[in-house]
């Protein structure tokens, strides 16, 4: 888990949950599945 994201994730949606950590780990998952990375230059 990349602890940096997370706590990005956190400070978005405002407070650490059950419902975020569910959230987080299934676009974990799913971006491993889909070889899906972070853009280097924001571009979509």
């Amino acid at each position: 888990m990349d602890k940096n994201l997370w706590e990005r994730c956190v400070q978005f949606h405002g407070h650490e949950c059950p419902d975020l950590a569910i959230g987080y780990k299934a676009v974990e998952a799913v971006r491993e599945q889909l070889g899906i990375r972070f853009s280097t230059d924001k571009a979509i």
